[in-house]
This record gives C-alpha cells, structure tokens and sequence, in this order.
C-alpha cells in the first residue's frame, strides 16, 4: 500500500472585542459563515448570483476552491451533478463555551490549513480582517483582527497590520506506522456525525470511524496535495473491539447564511475505548485527529483527541 503525507500548518488567530458581544457557546458556525463571507465579499465579481454553481467561474473561483466545498462532474447517466467536496481547512474553535465577551476581551481560534491553500494564507487574513470589521454574531458586534502566530512554533506571523509569511511552519501528516498501540481512549471535543445508511449514528463501530477517517484523509490527498494520485488504501479493521463507550447525543442550534434557515446538527459527544492491535492504524488516527473526521469538519465538528492506554 502506498503511504501518503498531508502536509498542513496550524494558525492561531487573535481577534479583539470593540464591544461587548454575546455569541453562541459554540463559535465553529459562526465564524465559518462569517469567514464566507467576507471571502466572497472580497473574491467575488458576481456578487448578484445567489448560486455559484451557474456562475462561468465557477471551476476557477478562488471563493469555490477555499469555501463552496462543490464541484460539477458527469454522472453515470449522463447528466451534470454537484459533488461535495472537503475544504481546504478546518476551523478548531474555543471549548469552553464562552458566549459572553466585553470590550477588549480576546476571542482565538485556530485553523488548519491543508496542503496547496497554504498559497492564500495572505488572502485569509485579509479575510479576517474583513469579518472583524464587518462583525460577528446576530447583532455584528465589531472586532478587530489584532495578530496571529504558528500555533506549533509560536512565532508571531502578523501584528500590527504586517504578515511575516516566512515565520509560518510547514509540518506534515504521515501514513507511515509508529509505535505500537493495543489500547487506545478517543475523547470527542466537538459533536461527531457519522451517517450509516443515511442516518446520523448514535453508536461508534471502530469499522465505521477509521473508515471515515481513511476516506477524508484521502480526499484531502487527492485534492490539496497530489491531484494524480489514485486511491490505494485497503484498511481492514477486524479484531478491533469497543471495549467501553460513554456516548450521548448533542445538538447545536445554527443559522445558515446561505440557506437563510435555522439548522439543529446532531452528533455524538463523550468517549469511547478501542482494544486490539491497533498499531497499523494509528497513523490514521492520528491523521483524524488533527483533519477531523465526519460532517461538518470545516467549522469544527468532529474534533477529537487520543490517549494511548496500551
């Protein structure tokens, strides 16, 4: 089987309250919305098109490659379809569920950003620029986009209105097997949704959650790091065993931009162990754990950690 490397760098972005603000407990929605659009705010020449998939751009579009997650391909039958696609980022937002920010508090959040997007680091910032000034939460309340450093070296990388590009650190996700491992603990941060005949699960099967992890891994391969590359990985996840779960479901309470509606995502919250030679997918493990895993990753959801026990 051929391994694969994803590279990504981690930022860590500061934001300063004019104001005082009230946002929701969980900022993932919120600040992916906002950071749509100000993206298109900056990136788009046809602003009046409320769909971008009529727009003549559309397979170019900076906003499109960064934001829409969609693409036009032929179906079986013939026919023009829109497939979703992964982006090229993930946004991993504060847990502790601060809704409340007075003037001069300070609101971060990190983003990963994966493989080639690292060539628009520049036009994120401005972005967020953009989305401070324009506001966060139902009622825009103003903040300022103070700096931003590695999140892995801790070296400052913009302040004072001055991007050091240079200051930014590459690293790398590996396929390539480590330590050995029989026993592992994985902790959900942020709500899980896997779906299983179109239904969201309520209940982890380790066959269920390292596929998904396998097939985000490699489509974030195929698209952001080598757009040749033909899919080769064969994990089979037999002999791995739950060997205790404490998982309930959570629901977040969202408001779509794009779809001008309310939205309630489900997912799983709490933690469950695996047992079994669980040596060859670690790696992939590891990869999830920091791209995520399931629906709605760009804004944070399926965020989890790992113990090792055995």
């Amino acid at each position: 089987m051929m391994h694969i490397n994803i590279p990504y760098n981690q930022i860590t972005i500061n934001l300063r309250a004019l104001a005082p603000a009230k946002l929701p407990p969980f900022l993932g929605s919120t600040l992916r919305g906002s950071l749509g659009m100000a993206l298109k705010k900056l990136l788009c020449q046809k602003d009046i098109l409320d769909d971008c998939q009529i727009c003549n751009d559309f397979e170019t579009c900076k906003y499109t490659y960064l934001f829409t997650n969609k693409v036009k391909s032929q179906g079986i039958d013939g026919h023009e379809c829109i497939s979703n696609l992964p982006n090229p980022f993930v946004l991993r937002t504060p847990l502790n569920g601060k809704k409340e920010y007075f003037e001069n508090d300070l609101l971060s959040f990190d983003m990963v950003i994966i493989g080639d997007a690292k060539k628009y680091v520049q036009l994120l910032f401005q972005a967020f620029r953009f989305m401070g000034e324009n506001g966060l939460g139902a009622y825009r309340a103003p903040f300022v986009f103070e700096s931003a450093y590695d999140t892995l070296s801790g070296r400052t990388i913009y302040t004072n209105g001055k991007l050091n590009i240079e200051c930014l650190t590459n690293t790398e996700w590996s396929s390539i097997k480590g330590d050995a491992c029989n026993e592992l603990k994985i902790g959900l941060d942020t709500p899980l949704r896997l779906k299983s005949e179109g239904q969201i699960v309520k209940g982890i099967s380790f066959e269920l959650f390292i596929s998904s992890i396998t097939r985000r891994l490699e489509s974030l391969y195929r698209l952001y790091c080598d757009r040749d590359y033909i899919s080769d990985m064969k994990i089979m996840s037999k002999g791995i065993l739950v060997k205790k779960a404490d998982l309930r479901l959570f629901h977040i309470n969202r408001y779509s931009n794009r779809e001008y509606q309310k939205q309630q995502l489900s997912g799983i919250m709490g933690s469950i162990s695996f047992c079994g030679d669980l040596t060859e997918y670690l790696p992939y493990l590891k990869g999830g754990e920091i791209f995520h895993v399931g629906k709605f990753v760009t804004m944070g959801l399926g965020r989890f950690h790992i113990r090792k026990i055995g």
